[in-house]
């Protein structure tokens, strides 16, 4: 379906670019000139790198650009990848080289560039390369959702659910539900995303396991390589600006999500550990903006149009504190111990949004000066933060911060 829509759109692949000029040279006819096609194709033998290991076959410049994306280091990263691409348009590494450039301009920030370098690798892997193409439509759904388009990014998960046996079985099995489940929350369809975190749970602690067992012995690193990053994809937001009038659906994955995130930042694995980090924290941020910066007032009487902003920011800075303090009681006394630099910063970081949300919810009411209700609003806060929506969305966001039972007390 999504793949359908591309070619709606007219996107051109390499493939069709092989088409049309076979059908301008051929004199053989078309059914000559279609097997031509399909043969050229064939030809390119396109490498289906989809790990973050390439492998020692791979030229010199794709292993650079691969490290160097791992390191995170994006902009250093697209220029290796473009300097590829710009000296190998059509070999066999094209293609993985097309997808890790949209990989380093997601880095960047710079979604609607990665979009259009991975529909390219969709169409032209289509056919030849599943599990390169399903990776590709993988990385298209963190671009729907940066650029807030939450129908098309349950869409394209949806469809990733009919390639899952393309996918690597961390994606498939935990990083695919746990993003739909977050894309479920978004667009209010609660029941599924409850079902679908309960997948990502599951699976997690069973990959977990399974790596245990295959060690048989051996010394191999105690956390593996695959788990912070995981655990990253699980919970990262692909952060976009949060948005006053939809402020409540901005919040909604970040119970769950939250959690992943924090588990990844524990583990000490960089760069995806400070990625975590970074990426809760600006997730908070871009709430808090939201609830500092309000619409301008609508109502004709000044005073009453501020006392009814007030409210609002009241509300949903008691709502940020909530999820904030939920956040702190997550972090494990055994790794402030260990003096893990990264949840460090995770937790002067809330100590410090803390006091400027405390701060808000201690001000005096528009136009009065009634010190001791600004006292009683902190006590009630102070106590218990409860949402004043008591539809289903409340009891999903109760759901979503229970522990699943599992073996794993990590998890």
């Amino acid at each position: 379906m999504v793949i359908a829509t591309f070619r709606r759109q007219g996107f051109v692949s390499i493939v069709a670019l092989l088409m049309m000029a076979v059908i301008a040279t051929s004199v053989s006819g078309c059914k000559t000139a279609r097997k031509s096609v399909i043969r050229a194709a064939q030809s390119l033998k396109i490498i289906e790198h989809t790990t973050y290991r390439p492998p020692h076959e791979a030229p010199d410049i794709y292993r650079r650009g691969v490290a160097t994306l791992n390191k995170a280091e994006f902009a250093e990263a697209l220029s290796i990848f473009d300097q590829f691409l710009q000296d190998e348009p059509a070999s066999s590494w094209t293609q993985a080289a097309t997808l890790n450039s949209g990989r380093a301009l997601e880095g960047l920030g710079r979604w609607g560039e990665a979009g259009e370098r991975y529909r390219r690798v969709i169409l032209a892997c289509e056919g030849i390369a599943p599990k390169l193409q399903a990776v590709a439509l993988y990385r298209l759904s963190f671009v729907h959702e940066a650029q807030g388009e939450d129908q098309k990014t349950v869409a394209t998960l949806n469809d990733l659910l009919n390639r899952q046996s393309q996918l690597p079985p961390e994606i498939a099995r935990a990083e695919l539900p746990a993003r739909l489940a977050a894309a479920y929350a978004r667009v209010g369809n609660f029941e599924r995303a409850m079902e679908f975190y309960q997948k990502a749970e599951t699976a997690i602690v069973q990959l977990k396991r399974a790596a245990q067992e295959n060690k048989q012995g051996r010394q191999e690193e105690e956390v593996p390589e695959w788990l912070p990053r995981t655990l990253y994809f699980m919970g990262t937001m692909a952060t976009r600006r949060a948005d006053w009038s939809a402020f409540e659906t901005e919040l909604r994955p970040l119970a769950r999500g939250q959690k992943y995130l924090l588990q990844s930042a524990e583990l000490g694995e960089n760069p995806w550990s400070d990625r975590a980090a970074q990426d809760l924290m600006t997730t908070y941020n871009e709430l808090w903006l939201a609830v500092q910066n309000p619409p301008a007032p609508q109502e004709t009487d000044p005073l009453l149009a501020k006392r009814a902003i007030q409210n609002k920011q009241w509300d949903r800075s008691a709502l940020v504190l909530e999820h904030l303090q939920e956040l702190k009681s997550r972090l494990a006394p055994e790794t402030r111990a260990q003096e893990n630099e990264t949840t460090k910063k995770i937790a002067g970081f809330i100590a410090d949004l803390e006091k400027k949300i405390w701060n808000l919810l201690g001000e005096r009411p528009a136009g009065e000066g009634l010190t001791a209700e600004a006292l009683e609003r902190k006590r009630r806060v102070r106590g218990r933060v409860v949402s004043p929506d008591s539809s289903l969305e409340k009891k999903f966001l109760e759901g979503a911060r229970k522990q699943l039972p599992t073996d794993d007390p990590n998890i």
